[in-house]
């Protein structure tokens, strides 16, 4: 009987074991993983800027032109070969938005932008006293996330030491924000060249028997505080 005892507590054992190794699902890993529920997604959107224009206005100052000129140079830099004119229709400032419109294409071709590739269209304003901006727009890759702020339960309501639903959004979205490239979340980037300044000093000083490090030393401003001196 003993022996039996003991088989079956090894058995137990054994089961319990089994079940403490089985894989989770991805619903219960994202119980505890904020990045699994709030994802950065990459995808193509729309990238814009915004320039006004006054009921008067019909020629294009320089703040503008360089303003225009800036982005088409943005766009060429995320690989974008078209550019969009948005102007406005049915707003206080349409026929000052259409007589500029001619102008900002210039001003795209001659930051690199070929004027077949700058297409002009109207958008809806609702509001005929609206003074409307003209919108410059072209495709780019994005990472983004989901709009935060989703709460669902009460965080009283929580016992089971989970984390609640919107907790790493703010995170996550700062993250997708601050990205220079998108493709960086893909694929690592290769390695870029070595800083040979750099290196042949450090050679050097291996070479002699001396320190290879640099010494940093604290400077004028270095102190932040005399609390607690």
């Amino acid at each position: 009987m003993r022996r039996a005892a003991l088989l079956a507590a090894a058995a137990g054992l054994a089961l319990l074991s089994a079940g403490c190794q089985t894989n989770p699902t991805t619903e219960t890993l994202a119980l505890h993983d904020y990045q699994l529920r709030h994802p950065i997604v990459i995808s193509e959107q729309a990238e814009t800027f915004d320039i006004p224009v006054g009921v008067e206005t019909r020629r294009l100052s320089r703040s503008m032109q360089r303003a225009a000129s800036d982005f088409a140079h943005e766009a060429r830099r995320n690989g974008a070969r078209y550019v969009e004119i948005l102007v406005p229709s049915g707003s206080g400032n349409e026929a000052a938005a259409h007589s500029v419109a001619g102008q900002l294409r210039h001003a795209l071709a001659k930051s690199g932008i070929s004027p077949q590739n700058v297409s002009i269209r109207a958008y809806p304003v609702d509001a005929p006293a609206a003074i409307a901006p003209i919108r410059l727009a072209y495709p780019k890759v994005m990472a983004a996330v989901h709009p935060c702020g989703r709460w669902t339960d009460s965080l009283t309501a929580e016992t089971d030491n989970r984390d609640y639903a919107d907790f790493g959004c703010a995170t996550q979205s700062n993250l997708a924000a601050m990205i220079d490239d998108p493709v960086d979340l893909l694929r690592p980037r290769e390695m870029g060249p070595a800083d040979r300044v750099r290196r042949d000093t450090v050679s050097g000083k291996y070479r002699a028997g001396t320190t290879p490090s640099g010494t940093y030393t604290e400077g004028v401003g270095a102190k932040v505080s005399d609390v607690g001196s």
